[in-house]
């Protein structure tokens, strides 16, 4: 069940490159993609109650720092400043938190967010905006690694937060064009 719930969004963006643009199609994509989830996540919590689908939540809820973390850290493996288990933890634990109270204009990062107008959504304006207010929450993320992590570690920290922006810039350049209609195809 979860495997099929991860591969909703795996399949949404297959479906969105499939739409060429389109934005019916797009919307009723949206749409299929998020009652999917909700009838996804309706059998989760059956399946292991209501207590540890609360705890399955939380748990994936900090699966974007998770990620980010782990790629950090792999970063560092071979260097002179590995993090420790204990580093690995607290960042995790101070990015999710930093992300979770951090008021988005619009979140790209959760796809549950998405609006059914994503020509609009990915406009170049939008996508700038987010960009700037990751650069801010990217300064939160580095003022609690201070307490967290060696000078050293900050200053690759930093090195690795200002090169994730510019990938997902990218991604979203991209995202921006496949979500724009084709002339004639509305």
């Amino acid at each position: 069940m979860l495997l099929q719930k991860k591969l909703l969004g795996s399949e949404m963006g297959l479906a969105m490159l499939s739409a060429g643009g389109n934005e019916a199609k797009q919307a009723e994509i949206v749409q299929q993609n998020r009652a999917a989830t909700e009838a996804s996540d309706a059998g989760i919590r059956q399946f292991l109650g209501e207590e540890r689908f609360s705890q399955l939540q939380k748990y994936d809820q900090t699966e974007p720092d998770r990620a980010a973390v782990e790629k950090f850290d792999e970063q560092l493996r071979g260097s002179q400043m590995p993090l420790t288990a204990d580093q690995e933890q607290q960042l995790v634990q101070v990015t999710a938190e930093e992300r979770t109270k951090f008021k988005f204009t619009i979140d790209f990062v959760d796809n549950s967010k998405f609006t059914q107008n994503l020509a609009a959504m990915f406009a170049e304006e939008k996508v700038n905006q987010f960009m700037q207010e990751m650069s801010r929450l990217d300064q939160q993320y580095l003022a609690r690694a201070q307490g967290i992590l060696s000078a050293d570690q900050l200053n690759s920290y930093q090195q690795f937060l200002e090169a994730q922006r510019q990938v997902r810039k990218g991604s979203l350049l991209i995202s921006a064009k496949i979500f724009t209609p084709y002339p004639g195809k509305n």
